[in-house]
């Protein structure tokens, strides 16, 4: 067995593989060539990607991964393992923890202290292969999602004191990312947001700012929500759907209805773009924003652990060292 450099001659291999491994749903869609080049080449790569594949004495890749950073993950000292997965039919010959631990060297060597992966709370087996491997859970997410087909989201009724208007570029940033930072201070594994990494995701292709929404209150700004575009499957069909990105109210104004103005008018912005979905992903131990989205029929979709493992006392075999 052997460990490379991705090329391109392997993403049908890559997909195969990721495609047999996982459960296929209307939540985890199919991968194709097509969506291996946009997921993993597309405009707004993350700064530092690698894409490592496991190649047998036949010359067939049996397992991959894919790891990833940013400046802003960077900065918390984590490193996300965005995939692993081994062919199904060679699982148990020690692949996984082959390819896991040059994942580890890698993210070492980009100034990581600790490694990051997600997995369905449904996937006992990655669970217990990562519990195996050294990973703690850290942190649980849900991720729900309201239907928008055939249903007419009016614009919310503010009281006299309070506005509400797009974000202006240009012209909100300072104001932004303050509040920003004020809004999620208190959740785990925050990095204050910088005016670099604002302007960063103010240019993806999937951003508008007609979708960003900034709350007034007396002049003053008090919260906001943005709204993402993209491409998912329902039902077996791609369809266009609504992502809130970001919804944060200021702490001494929670619990007064500021926030579900905010995802009302995110909801009226993407029915009136024709989305057929919005989903929302909160922390399972944060209630509020789940709340908000009972109010309008959302429905589960999936829960998410996080789990990570310490890697700055771990001894590496030379040979995964020197690749």
């Amino acid at each position: 067995m052997r460990l490379r450099e991705f090329t391109l001659r392997d993403i049908a291999a890559i997909a195969d593989i990721r495609n047999a491994s996982v459960s296929i749903s209307p939540d985890f869609y199919a991968m194709t060539v097509d969506r291996f080049r946009c997921d993993f080449y597309g405009e707004g790569q993350p700064a530092q990607s690698r894409i490592v594949v496991a190649e047998n004495e036949q010359l067939e890749v049996v397992g991959f991964y894919h790891l990833y950073t940013d400046e802003h993950l960077l900065r918390t000292g984590r490193v996300d393992l965005d995939s692993l997965h081994v062919r199904p039919d060679i699982r148990s010959a020690g692949i996984g923890a082959l390819l896991l631990t040059h994942a580890c060297t890698t993210a070492r060597e980009w100034g990581a202290g600790r490694v990051s992966i997600a997995i369905p709370e449904s996937s006992t087996r990655s669970m217990a292969f990562l519990t195996r491997q050294g990973f703690e859970a850290v942190c649980t997410f849900e991720k729900t999602r309201v239907n928008l087909s055939g249903t007419d989201f009016a614009p919310p009724v503010l009281p006299p004191e309070q506005g509400i208007r797009h974000f202006a570029v240009g012209v909100d940033e300072t104001a932004f990312i303050k509040l920003f930072n004020e809004c999620f201070s208190k959740l785990w594994n925050f990095s204050e947001l910088t005016v670099k990494e604002l302007t960063d995701w103010n240019h993806r292709a999937n951003f508008d700012p007609e979708g960003c929404f900034l709350l007034f209150e007396n002049d003053v700004l008090i919260g906001f929500s943005t709204v993402l575009k993209t491409e998912e499957m329902i039902e077996n069909r791609s369809a266009p759907i609504g992502r809130i990105f970001e919804l944060g109210v200021i702490p001494q104004k929670r619990q007064s209805g500021a926030g579900f103005i905010l995802l009302q008018q995110a909801l009226h912005y993407a029915a009136a773009q024709g989305l057929q979905a919005v989903d929302l992903v909160t922390e399972a131990s944060h209630d509020g924003g789940r709340q908000l989205f009972r109010k309008l029929g959302e429905h589960p979709v999936r829960r998410t652990i996080v789990l990570h493992r310490s890697i700055e006392t771990m001894q590496f075999p030379k040979r995964f060292v020197d690749g």
